[in-house]
C-alpha cells in the first residue's frame, strides 16, 4: 500500500445559533431564556503519524452574556467534555484537547459540537444599545490545529425591543385618563395595576375592577387597557377623634366624612347606608346609624361609646365602618380606626421628704385622618414639692403650692386645691370645717399664667389671708373681719397668708397635707401632698421647758416690788422700773 504523502487539510468549522431547539445563523432571543451558540467541526480520519499535535477551540462570548455552560458532543452526541481541557476565563472561551485523546484513532473520523450556553446578564442595561430596535449579540468561533487557525462563520442572536402601551381609560365613554409609553425587551416581566388618584373636577374614579396585568414580552408589542368608573355616589370616612372620659360615661366620638355626587341623587331616595362603630375585632356594632343617601352628613359629633364593657384606665381600638355600599355607592375609605382611653383616675400620692415632685401625663384624646398615622394627644401634671421647715409654735408657716397643667387640646383646667391640717394647729376662732382629727383648709388661687397657645397654665396656691389681733395674738378670717365678728376686741394686723400655730400647742410632727378638691383633667386624677411640720420648740419658754435654749423668749417670774435685786437689766432706766411696777 502506498504511503499517504501528507495530513489531510483541516476542514472550516460552521456555526449556528440555537434558541427553543432551533437552529440559524440569526434567530431571535429573549432576555429570559437561555441559549447556545453552537460550533460543528469534521475532523477528518488519519493516518497515525500525522495525528494532531494539537487541536484547540477558542471563542469571546458577548460580555453582555453571561456563560451558563459548555458541553462538547461527538457525532454521536455523546459527551466528550472531560477530553479536554477547559481553560475559559471569564467570557473567554478555550477548550484544549488532551494529548492522550488527539492521539487516539477515535478522536478522528468524527464531527465535534461545541455547545455554550448563555443568557442576558441584565436587560436593563441594554436600552441604549438597541439600534432600530434591536441589540444583537454576534460570534465567531476558531479551531487551531499544529498552528493552522480556521475561523467559523459569524452568528447572530437579536434582543427585539418591544412596545408597551399602558391606557387608563374612562369606562363609559373611553376617554383617556392616562397613557404612557415604553418599551422592554423580549423576555421581560411587566406587571401593571389600576392605579388611584384620577379625577373628574372634584369626583375621583374607582377602578372597574381593580386589577393587576402581568407577563412576559414575548415577541409582539404589549397593550395593556385598565377601566374606572365615577361613582353614582362616593362616601369616605375622613377623620375620627375619640376623647378620653371617664369609664361610667362613655367616650365621645366625633367622626368626619366627605360624600360626592357625581351625577345627582336621582334614582337613589330610596339607598341607605349604615356607619357604625365596633371594637376591633368584634362584629358586634356599638353604635349604629342609617342615613338615607341624600341625607348622609359630612359630621358625626353627638356619638359616645357605651359605658358597657368599659373599664378605667384602659384604652382599646375602635373601628367606624360604612356598609351598604355597592357599585352604585361606593366608598375609597370605607373603614377608619384609633384608640379610646378611658379616665385612669390615678391617685397621685407623695411625701415631700422622698419626692420633689409630683408628675403625670396622660392621653385625652386620639385621633386619625385617613391615610395617616394615629396622633395622640396628652395632658400631664407637675406639682414641685418642699418639704416644710421645722418652727417653733406661736410663729406662722406659708403653704405655697405651684402647679403647672399642660394640654394639647388647649383644654384650661378649672383646678382646687385644699390643705387638711392637725386641729392643734388651727386657732379656735379659724372656722374651717373639720374631718376626723383634721381641719380643712382651702386653698386659694393667688396666681394663674396662661400660654398664648392655651396648651400650659401655671397655678399658684396660698393659704388663706388671715388676720391678727393685737395684743390677744388671735387670729380671723377676712370674711370675720369684714361681718365684725362680736370676738374681735382690738385692732387687727395683717397676718399675710399664713398658718399661725397656737402658742402652747405641744411639740411634735403635725399632719399639713394638700390635696386636689376636685379631679384633674380628663383622667381625673387627685394628687395629695402628704407633709408633716415639725414643732421643735415654744414661742415662750418656761422654766422647766425640755427645750430651753431652743425656746425663743423665756418667761421667769419675778418679785413685782423689787424684780432685779442685782440691779437694772442693761438698757433699763429708773422711768422703765417705775413703769413696770405699775
Amino acid at each position: 500500500m502506498a504511503k499517504k504523502p501528507a495530513r489531510t487539510e483541516m476542514l472550516s468549522p460552521s456555526k449556528t445559533i440555537e434558541v427553543d431547539g432551533k437552529e440559524d445563523e440569526s434567530l431571535n432571543v429573549s432576555s429570559d431564556k437561555p441559549f447556545a451558540f453552537n460550533l460543528y467541526h469534521p475532523v477528518p480520519d488519519e493516518w497515525p503519524e500525522y495525528y494532531y499535535d494539537n487541536y484547540s477551540i477558542t471563542d469571546t462570548i458577548d460580555s453582555r452574556l453571561a456563560i451558563q455552560s459548555i458541553a462538547v458532543l461527538d457525532q454521536e452526541d455523546k459527551d466528550v467534555t472531560s477530553y479536554f481541557d477547559n481553560k475559559t476565563s471569564g467570557n473567554a472561551v478555550k477548550l484544549v484537547a488532551k494529548t492522550s485523546y488527539i492521539k487516539k484513532s477515535t478522536f478522528y473520523n468524527n464531527v465535534y459540537k461545541v455547545v455554550v450556553t448563555v443568557k442576558v446578564k441584565d436587560s436593563s442595561s441594554l436600552s441604549s444599545a438597541a439600534k432600530d430596535g434591536k441589540v444583537a449579540f454576534t460570534n465567531t468561533f476558531s479551531v487551531t490545529t499544529n498552528k493552522t487557525t480556521k475561523k467559523s462563520n459569524q452568528v447572530t442572536g437579536v434582543l427585539n425591543h418591544r412596545k408597551i402601551d399602558v391606557w387608563h381609560l374612562d369606562n363609559k365613554t373611553e376617554n383617556t385618563l392616562e397613557h404612557t409609553t415604553g418599551q422592554l425587551f423580549d423576555g421581560d416581566s411587566y406587571s401593571y395595576s389600576s392605579k388611584t388618584g384620577f379625577k373628574k373636577g372634584e369626583y375621583s374614579y374607582t377602578p372597574a375592577p381593580k386589577e393587576t396585568k402581568q407577563g412576559v414580552v414575548n415577541g409582539k408589542d404589549v397593550e395593556l387597557k385598565f377601566y374606572y368608573q365615577l361613582p353614582m355616589v362616593e362616601v369616605n370616612l375622613q377623620h375620627i377623634q375619640i376623647y378620653t372620659d371617664n369609664a361610667n360615661r362613655g367616650l365621645p366620638v366625633k367622626v368626619q366624612l366627605t360624600k360626592m355626587f357625581p351625577n345627582g341623587t336621582s334614582g337613589l331616595a330610596n339607598k341607605k347606608i349604615q356607619i357604625q362603630l365596633f371594637q376591633k375585632g368584634s362584629d358586634q356594632a356599638l353604635l349604629t346609624k342609617e342615613y338615607a343617601i341624600n341625607q348622609i352628613p359630612t359630621a358625626i359629633n353627638d356619638w359616645v361609646i357605651p359605658k358597657t364593657n368599659l373599664v378605667k384606665d384602659t384604652h382599646k381600638n375602635y373601628v367606624v365602618k360604612i356598609s351598604g355600599l355597592d357599585e352604585e355607592v361606593i366608598s375609597n375609605h370605607p373603614e377608619i380606626d384609633t384608640d379610646g382611653y378611658t379616665a385612669s383616675e390615678k391617685a397621685l400620692a407623695a411625701d415631700p421628704k422622698t419626692s420633689s415632685k409630683i408628675t403625670y401625663k396622660g392621653v385625652v384624646m386620639t385621633e386619625r385622618e385617613i391615610g395617616k398615622d394615629m396622633e395622640t394627644h396628652y395632658e400631664s401634671l407637675e406639682v414641685p414639692l418642699t418639704k416644710l421647715p421645722k418652727q417653733k409654735t406661736g410663729y406662722g408657716f406659708e403653704l405655697k403650692t405651684n402647679v403647672t397643667y399642660q394640654n394639647d387640646l388647649a383644654k384650661v383646667e378649672d383646678i382646687r386645691l385644699k390643705s387638711l391640717m392637725d386641729k392643734k394647729l388651727i386657732d379656735s376662732y379659724l372656722e374651717y370645717p373639720a374631718i376626723g382629727n383634721d381641719k380643712v383648709v382651702p386653698l386659694e388661687p393667688t396666681g394663674r399664667v396662661t400660654s398664648s397657645d392655651q396648651k400650659s397654665t401655671s397655678y399658684v396656691f396660698e393659704l388663706p389671708h388671715v388676720n391678727v389681733e393685737q395684743k390677744t395674738g388671735y387670729l380671723f378670717s377676712d370674711q370675720q373681719a369684714a361681718t365684725k365678728d362680736p370676738r374681735i376686741k382690738h385692732s387687727l394686723k395683717d397676718g399675710m397668708r399664713k398658718q399661725y400655730v397656737p402658742i402652747w400647742t405641744d411639740l411634735g410632727n403635725y399632719k399639713v397635707a394638700v390635696k386636689s378638691a376636685a379631679p384633674i383633667g380628663a383622667n381625673e386624677v387627685t394628687l395629695q401632698v402628704n407633709d408633716q411640720l415639725q414643732l421643735f420648740a415654744f414661742m415662750y419658754g418656761t422654766i422647766d421647758s425640755d427645750t430651753l435654749k431652743e425656746d425663743e423668749i423665756l418667761i421667769e417670774p419675778v418679785d413685782p416690788q423689787d424684780p432685779f435685786p442685782d440691779g437694772l437689766p442693761k438698757g433699763w432706766t429708773e422711768n422703765d422700773l417705775k413703769w413696770f411696777k405699775n
